[in-house]
């Protein structure tokens, strides 16, 4: 005798997402006893409409992936490198870009590390995005009008330094703002703001 088991996830019910996945980590029961949509257990009558190329991953992998999550638990607050703008609108950094900055500096083995994505880049894709998809007014114009910022991790002198331009002047709040986005407030770190012409608004070359 077989039973075929239903599950539809939820995203409005975490908890009942939660056992789902435990079940099928344990190997309670196999997805492909389910009908399966868009990477959801869902209703056999939209068989049809089902993604064909998406994989079940088998519980012993879904069990390491688990535990690579559950090692970064203690991780999170790690002081942070990257990139950000500030918006005097909204009198907070958005566009963050925060990657872990010893873990930076282990990959990369040189003298000044810093997070790889450029502001240009990020902006363009978020520029794009709401631009036809509308929900934010952030994104708009050239990316080198808004005021923005580098934080880069000196690994020789232990020190964090907040790279902005001349307009930090006009928003000094914003310096708190930044460290917080970077794990950087703490009295324990060397955090120094510098100012660079590379950050002056207009100004900017390949970034």
């Amino acid at each position: 005798m077989s039973t075929t088991i239903l599950l539809e996830y939820d995203n409005s019910n975490l908890a009942a997402n939660k056992i789902l996945e435990i079940l099928l980590a344990t190997g309670f029961f196999k997805a492909s006893d389910s009908k399966k949509l868009d990477g959801n257990l869902a209703n056999p009558a939209n068989e049809s409409n089902k993604v064909q190329d998406i994989q079940q991953v088998d519980p012993s992998q879904m069990k390491e992936m688990m535990a690579a999550m559950d090692a970064n638990l203690d991780n999170q607050e790690n002081p942070k490198v990257g990139i950000f703008w500030y918006s005097p609108k909204i009198k907070d950094v958005f566009g963050v870009i925060a990657v872990d900055a010893q873990a930076q500096a282990q990959i990369e083995h040189r003298a000044t590390v810093s997070c790889k994505e450029l502001h240009k880049h990020i902006w363009k894709k978020n520029f794009n995005y709401y631009k036809y998809h509308g929900g934010s007014d952030l994104f708009t114009g050239d990316y080198k009008f808004t005021p923005r910022g580098r934080v880069f991790y000196l690994p020789d002198l232990d020190e964090y330094d907040i790279m902005v331009g001349k307009w930090i002047n006009d928003y000094p709040e914003a310096i708190e703002k930044i460290k917080i986005a970077f794990d950087l407030n703490r009295e324990d770190l060397n955090v120094v703001v510098k100012n660079g012409i590379h950050w002056e608004i207009g100004m900017g070359y390949g970034d």
